[in-house]
């Protein structure tokens, strides 16, 4: 396989999703024989690109080639010519080729491109499932039960006490990927309350001093007197609180507002006035 499309490393130490992973997924792929591909969906940092490279790794030998593109990286207009290209050097091969076409935020971009033939197709998605269920098997990824959490913390991070990671994964909403960086910062030095400490005060430090032509302050403030309205709210009022430090770890830029509309997972946001 081209080095283009090659599937990452694998992961040695991942954990969790056994059934998924396992029987579902699997299960999902050899019914896959109309051409329809199956969409893994779900919020940001729930490990969707985890579960999909985990799983082509183990379905390696069932495949006479895996490939993968990372379609995030491809550039406006280049999906269509990666997958056009991807196929073309698994032309002749004997039997079905899986494609992995990971983190795919417009259907558009690549449906109208996806091979007719043997080839299975698992898409990794954030997209509205409402966009997928019309042409694809959609399979939500669930969010890691809580003890899966603890075990990937513990696991990364020799010596971290339960009781640590414990309070590090509710903090984090038991997403992987914000997990993951959880630990980065544990394994560099922090201790568990420093990080705890930085997941209270990043979404505010993300945001300080973005404008919205909107308002006359700054979102950082605005965000600050939110997050204190949901901290003294109900218990569902303080979970959300827990899923937006979350979402604020995941990455250097502030996420879009458009992901707080809507259903989120098992939660339903409610977009109060913060005047």
């Amino acid at each position: 396989m081209n080095e283009s499309f090659a599937l990452p490393h694998r992961d040695p130490s991942f954990l969790g999703r056994a059934e998924l992973v396992d029987d579902v997924l699997p299960g999902y792929l050899d019914r896959a024989d109309d051409g329809v591909p199956v969409v893994l969906n779900g919020r940001v940092g729930i490990g969707k690109t985890m579960v999909s490279s985990e799983l082509a790794h183990r379905l390696h030998s069932r495949y006479p080639d895996v490939s993968r593109i990372d379609v995030t990286t491809a550039g406006s207009g280049q999906p269509a010519e990666r997958i056009a290209a991807c196929l073309t050097t698994v032309r002749g091969s004997t039997g079905p080729h899986l494609l992995v076409l990971d983190g795919v935020s417009d259907p558009d971009e690549v449906v109208r491109y996806l091979p007719r033939d043997e080839t299975k197709v698992l898409i990794t998605s954030r997209a509205d499932t409402g966009v997928w269920h019309r042409i694809a098997r959609v399979i939500q990824v669930p969010v890691l039960p809580r003890e899966e959490s603890v075990r990937l913390l513990r696991t990364r991070v020799h010596g971290l006490a339960e009781a640590d990671a414990t309070r590090l994964a509710g903090a984090l909403d038991d997403l992987p990927l914000a997990m993951e960086n959880a630990a980065s910062w544990l394994t560099s030095g922090m201790t568990p309350g420093q990080v705890l400490e930085q997941l209270r005060s990043s979404a505010s430090k993300i945001l300080s001093g973005y404008r919205s032509s909107d308002f006359p302050r700054s979102l950082s403030g605005r965000l600050l007197k939110a997050t204190s309205a949901l901290a003294s709210g109900s218990e569902e009022d303080r979970r959300m609180l827990h899923l937006l430090h979350a979402l604020a770890v995941l990455g250097p830029d502030p996420f879009p507002t458009r992901a707080l509309r809507g259903t989120a997972g098992k939660y339903r946001i409610r977009m109060r006035s913060i005047s």
